[in-house]
């Protein structure tokens, strides 16, 4: 058998196993698995979920989208060019999205996207659009799945909590009398 390339080694892979039907190859996106700035003071975070700070300036809500819409679309021509058939969920990278990229996921097909939360998956099929997931390190233990699998494991689960982002740049403006 010829040498493979490097790049070719997962596709083989990825293909033997989604042909077999016990398992099926799932989307990380295609260039969104990154950080990059999202503020003027240089706070990276993962890029799927934030408009970018570029050149001075946010992504606007048209870049954002169009830059969703197109890693989308690239994801799922591979996807297709590569196993034959679209991918039919997505994992968001660093478990993390927004409203925009949740549209542009389902909008190219994804029947399912994954976060990075701890909890209890309900069996519900309005749960597939935040379908939890954890990452397991190589040494765990049958008291740390035990943990990780349990619904109060951690204090997002254990309190609600009510959170609100605002873009201080979308409200702010230089006329003082547009605050009054």
């Amino acid at each position: 058998m010829p040498a493979l390339a490097k790049t070719q080694v997962p596709i083989l892979c990825y293909h033997e196993v989604d042909r077999a039907g016990d398992y099926f190859a799932v989307s990380h996106t295609h260039a969104l698995h990154k950080q990059r700035a999202i503020a003027p003071q240089g706070g990276a975070s993962g890029i799927a979920a934030n408009r970018l700070y570029l050149n001075g300036r946010y992504e606007t809500d048209e870049e954002y989208e169009n830059r969703l819409n197109d890693d989308m679309a690239e994801t799922q021509r591979l996807f297709e060019e590569n196993l034959g058939h679209p991918a039919k969920a997505m994992v968001w990278p660093y478990g993390m999205c927004s409203g925009a990229s949740l549209r542009a996921a389902k909008a190219h097909g994804m029947q399912a996207t994954f976060l990075l939360d701890g909890g209890i998956n309900e069996a519900e099929p309005s749960y597939m659009t935040y379908v939890r997931r954890i990452i397991m390190g190589d040494n765990i233990t049958v008291k740390k799945l035990e943990t990780l699998l349990t619904k109060d494991h951690d204090a997002w689960d254990s309190k609600p909590i009510r959170m609100v982002q605002l873009d201080i740049d979308q409200l702010y403006k230089k006329d003082a009398k547009a605050f009054q």
